[in-house]
């Protein structure tokens, strides 16, 4: 049996109903917001080519990939969520992500110190402009071969089962997701904010996660590129530039 046929029958038994997929709106371009400006603008972002979408809630930061951008063995995840439009990568504490309210409360007192962490994986069926809301959803253009780099960032830090599959550790039925465990350490100088700006890099925008620790400084560097991608050219269109 596949990823897809494993995953997907344990997510179907353990998610609950009416909430698939964290969102019930329609796609439509319109949702398309929150690259250029901030506040988002109210008129779309226009995009080219693939793009990637960084979403912070909180303390927390994750990215998400549209659906049909999903390269190499990571495209499995389409089919655990079938009818998604953007899947959501978070990255987090083991101990914290998987604990109990009153162990998560510690966890959060006791982040900072090294530990196992985890990937969650979630999907949406519409952009997360719409689905979180566009003040907290930055989206941004991906260079030639930026989603299979991106892809191929997540699927090496999944950890993997005896037959080479991620290893599921926790279905989170409250949020519709499933937790992965993850190969890297989480510590203080490689959290979830670290981890998303990382994943931009690699994904060749032009950034880094040096200084990064919390969630808005890694907005701050998402909303960078987003700038230099909306700097109109000399034929009025908004084009890619070099980052500072």
């Amino acid at each position: 049996m596949n990823l897809a046929t494993i995953h997907c029958a344990i997510f179907e038994r353990g998610r609950r109903p009416l909430l698939a997929f964290g969102a019930f709106f329609l796609f439509s371009p319109a949702g398309i917001v929150g690259g250029c400006a901030t506040p988002a603008p109210p008129w779309p972002t226009p995009i080219k080519g693939d793009s990637v979408y960084i979403v912070a809630e909180g303390w927390h930061v994750e990215v998400g990939l549209p659906s049909g951008e999903l390269k190499g063995p990571l495209a499995a995840y389409r089919d655990v969520f079938p009818g998604a439009a953007v899947i959501m990568f978070g990255y987090g504490k083991r101990s914290f992500m998987t604990g109990t309210a009153a162990q998560r409360v510690i966890g959060y007192l006791v982040g900072p110190l090294p530990g196992e962490s985890t990937i969650e994986v979630s999907a949406v069926t519409t952009t997360p402009a719409d689905a979180f809301g566009p003040a907290i959803t930055t989206t941004l253009s991906l260079p030639l071969g930026g989603a299979e780099a991106l892809s191929n960032f997540i699927w090496s830090d999944l950890e993997k089962d005896k037959v080479g599959d991620p290893r599921l550790i926790e279905v989170r039925s409250e949020r519709n997701s499933l937790l992965y465990g993850a190969r890297s350490e989480y510590n203080l100088e490689h959290t979830c904010n670290t981890w998303v700006v990382d994943a931009l890099a690699t994904a060749g925008l032009p950034t880094s996660s040096a200084g990064v620790v919390f969630s808005g400084q890694a907005v701050d560097r998402a909303r960078m590129v987003a700038e230099n991608q909306c700097t109109p050219s000399t034929s009025g269109q908004a084009v890619a530039t070099a980052g500072p």
